[in-house]
């Protein structure tokens, strides 16, 4: 069970902050996007090591910048930062088998066809059921209109990016309702922590 994680963009937001598109191949091929945006992948990031308890094998998180952090060239080897530090990160034993993993990801999916994928992700390592191959790729999409002339974080066709989805299948022991409403627990109780970072 592995994960390939690419930072695939960023978009800077108001000239106040920049948010990162991350897209995630996970077990069994699965594939979806992700948004979020540095201090709030970095208390994430802290939670993880909370809960599992040690830091041991774990890669350091790229550093802050307190000036100069939406200059291009910064944002760039942020980028390339945050790609170094998620793919070992989500390939560490304990972090990869914490449930708080997929609770993070549905949270964060964006883009048509994520979140059924992070549910199946989900599924999956459950043991719930086998979920569906990747059925391809959806074009690119224009972007939504912009109401304000500013730019609008919400989906990944924003940024121009294809959008891979997946086809869950039929649950064998969990049902899909049942692992959302687990899933939806565990996005309750953290979620105030996670979206207070990205005010």
């Amino acid at each position: 069970m592995t994960y390939n994680v690419d930072v695939v963009k960023y978009e800077v937001v108001e000239n106040t902050y920049a948010v990162y598109l991350i897209k995630i191949v996970g077990p069994n091929n699965i594939s979806f996007h992700i948004q979020d945006r540095y201090s709030s992948i970095l208390t994430w990031h802290n939670e993880i090591k909370k809960n599992i308890g040690t830091s041991d094998g774990l890669p350091s998180f790229p550093e802050k910048k307190y000036f100069g952090k939406l200059e291009p060239k910064f944002l760039e080897r942020r980028k390339a930062g945050l790609k170094n530090f998620l793919n070992p990160f989500l390939n560490h034993p304990l972090v990869k088998s914490s449930p708080r993993v997929p609770t993070y990801f549905k949270m964060k999916a964006t883009g048509k066809g994520s979140g059924e994928a992070v549910e199946s992700l989900a599924l999956y390592m459950s043991g719930g059921a086998t979920p569906g191959t990747k059925t391809g790729t959806v074009g690119k999409k224009p972007a939504p209109k912009q109401e304000s002339g500013t730019w609008q974080a919400g989906t990944a066709q924003q940024f121009g990016e294809p959008v891979d989805t997946v086809k869950p299948a039929a649950s064998k022991s969990l049902t899909m309702a049942q692992l959302t409403c687990q899933i939806e627990f565990d996005h309750q109780k953290f979620q105030q922590q996670f979206e207070s970072d990205c005010k």
